[in-house]
């Protein structure tokens, strides 16, 4: 089954400081991915560029396996977040959900 979201290689560094180095995973709908961690792992950083809010140092990401760079637009389209301040509580902790669409129906959601 062909991923609907392909993450290769992001990295991203703030003033010297490598915060990601080289994260790659890829998520098929119907899928549920988690991604935990400590404070300061890297976590929200992830989502920032999963949202295209914040641009990687290096990697790709693919959504319905074209790169999210030839139409940003058409992509923040078909993405959906629940920010972590207004997120439901899991395990005594606010958890971020993206929901990811591809075509008329929700393919996929991630639990971040």
């Amino acid at each position: 089954m062909e991923s609907l979201l392909s993450v290769r290689g992001l990295t991203k560094s703030f003033k010297g400081n490598q915060v990601l180095c080289g994260i790659g995973f890829d998520v098929i709908p119907g899928e549920v991915l988690c991604i935990l961690g400590p404070n300061r792992a890297g976590k929200s950083t992830t989502i920032n560029i999963l949202t295209a809010t914040l641009a990687a140092d290096k990697g790709e990401i693919r959504f319905g396996g074209k790169p999210i760079t030839g139409n940003l637009r058409a992509y923040k389209q078909q993405l959906g977040i629940v920010p972590q301040d207004i997120a439901p509580v899991v395990v005594g902790r606010p958890v971020y959900v993206i929901y990811l669409s591809h075509g008329n129906s929700i393919a996929k959601t991630l639990y971040i």
